[in-house]
């Protein structure tokens, strides 16, 4: 065991399928990042989370926390 995993466990977690929370999480981010780049990179984070209020998304500022991307 060179990575401290066995080998079946290491196999599952390759095999494993994404999340439908990882998923949508992708999705945000892309919004995030759509917004954040049309806007010319001059909307923070309260501005960004309105605009995706707007658009039908359930969402927090804290989400949305533009130091992250």
């Amino acid at each position: 065991m060179i990575l401290g995993v066995s080998r079946s466990g290491y196999y599952s977690w390759v095999h494993r399928r994404t999340s439908k929370s990882v998923i949508h999480r992708e999705k945000i981010k892309e919004k995030i990042r759509k917004i954040y780049n049309n806007s010319h990179q001059n909307y923070s984070t309260p501005k960004i989370a309105k605009e995706l209020r707007k658009a039908g998304e359930v969402i927090s500022e804290r989400t949305v926390d533009t130091t992250k991307y």
